[in-house]
């Protein structure tokens, strides 16, 4: 049953759109995406728990592709041009990623006047010289929108330092949870799932069920891989993130580019991560940070190595548990603010060569 409140506050927000209407005319389906992706963006703001940004989304007039965005400072705010015209899927990609770029060049010197970024995951068509994910040393990568909007996974330092349990009392268990994602052939058949052209995620979840390891997805039940995902026997549990500070291993593999959030939140947690190479060289800004068999465990991207890494890690649990100290230190390292100072530089670096 709605409550009284509930009602009034739709019958005032019918009244307030039709009176908005008549007077102002009938939003264009560019002013509506425009406030879409203002107020997803805004709520990312507010989640950040950072003071609320000075900007303004305007339909970009340029030619730019449909996920980069112009950002340009004028007169005392920021002024964002992006392209509403184009299929709601592009514009939905721009959702939540716009205000960490905000953010952080709103922080920037006067000098630098005009910035472009990319507001997608890395894998679609772009001309941006920044952006979270990229093959190419010749972009600028930024923190992203995850650890944004989780300002730096503060959340997770406070847990690893709390409650966290010590390495010897962590279970040997070695477990991943994700969505079924990535580029590549879509096929769970033990026939072509090891061939090349697969998606790496289901090659991974196939080689896993031999191995003692608990890889599998978490799908929705009404979603339309469900039942083969089931049959395959892919399907598990959702495991909360903060679980795996119980957990002595963890595993990294990427999806469409980067795997985001799992791998920076696993090494502040203080696992040995074994991380899977991307296929394709995605990287992220903290990755030249990382050192193999420092850091984490490397692994192939064709999975060659895979069943040898996974004994490694089982039969030297002094190494495995320093790696796991090592990460762990260079995760906690990478703080919201520290990470802020690193992006506003970045910027101004990059804007003073060119």
């Amino acid at each position: 049953m709605i409550g009284p409140k509930k009602i009034t506050r739709r019958v005032v927000r019918f009244y307030t759109k039709l009176f908005r209407n008549l007077f102002f005319g009938k939003p264009s389906v560019s002013d509506k995406r425009a406030r879409a992706i203002t107020h997803m963006n805004n709520k990312v703001v507010r989640q950040a728990g950072v003071e609320p940004l000075a900007y303004k989304i305007v339909q970009s007039q340029e030619q730019q592709p449909a996920t980069d965005v112009i950002l340009r400072k004028e007169q005392g705010s920021i002024v964002a041009l992006v392209r509403t015209d184009c299929e709601w899927e592009y514009v939905f990609e721009t959702r939540n990623k716009i205000a960490p770029y905000i953010f952080w060049f709103q922080q920037t010197s006067d000098d630098v006047r005009q910035i472009t970024v990319n507001a997608a995951d890395g894998n679609l068509a772009s001309i941006a010289d920044y952006r979270f994910s990229s093959v190419s040393d010749q972009h600028v990568l930024l923190p992203d929108a995850h650890f944004f909007a989780q300002r730096g996974y503060a959340e997770t330092d406070i847990f690893a330092a709390n409650n966290s349990l010590s390495w010897d009392d962590r279970s040997d268990d070695i477990v991943w949870r994700g969505a079924v994602n990535g580029t590549g052939h879509w096929s769970v058949d033990p026939e072509t799932v090891i061939l090349p052209g697969i998606m790496q995620r289901l090659h991974m979840a196939h080689k896993c069920k031999a191995l003692d390891v608990d890889f599998r997805f978490v799908v929705m039940p009404e979603a339309h891989d469900y039942a083969v995902l089931k049959n395959a026997g892919f399907l598990g549990d959702f495991i909360p993130t903060h679980n795996w500070g119980a957990m002595k291993y963890a595993i990294d593999i990427d999806g469409f580019t980067n795997a985001w959030c799992n791998l920076l939140q696993r090494l502040k947690l203080g696992c040995c991560v074994l991380k899977v190479a991307s296929p394709f060289g995605y990287k992220q800004w903290y990755y030249d940070r990382l050192i193999p068999w420092v850091h984490f465990v490397p692994i192939s991207a064709d999975l060659s190595d895979l069943r040898e890494r996974i004994d490694w890690v089982k039969s030297h649990p002094a190494e495995a548990r320093d790696i796991a100290r090592q990460g762990q230190i260079l995760a906690k390292d990478l703080t919201f603010e520290s990470e802020t100072v690193y992006a506003v530089r970045a910027i101004e670096e990059r804007e003073c060569r060119a």
